[in-house]
């Protein structure tokens, strides 16, 4: 566990350039989502209706809202990707 941590902060400045970008594009992403997809309020619906039915969905949903299972393996099979 130590080394892992250690090395978690022992990042290499030649990648620092990618992960700034990478953080950019995330947030481009996550802009578009919040501020062009979900302002149209029909897709927010549609979204929130496929939500409901889905089971998946649903049990990701009150891991996010409440906690997640300790281990991966206490998670359902579809959401062990999360």
């Amino acid at each position: 566990m130590v080394l892992a941590d250690t090395l978690s902060r022992a990042f290499l400045n030649q990648y620092q350039d990618e992960a700034d970008s990478n953080v950019k594009l995330d947030h481009d992403q996550i802009h578009a989502v919040t501020y062009d997809i979900l302002q149209n309020l029909s897709t927010r619906q549609r979204l929130q209706a496929a939500t409901k039915s889905d089971k998946v969905l649903q049990i990701l949903q009150t891991y996010i809202t409440s906690e997640w299972p300790h281990t991966r393996n206490a998670c359902i099979e579809p959401l062990k990707a999360y």
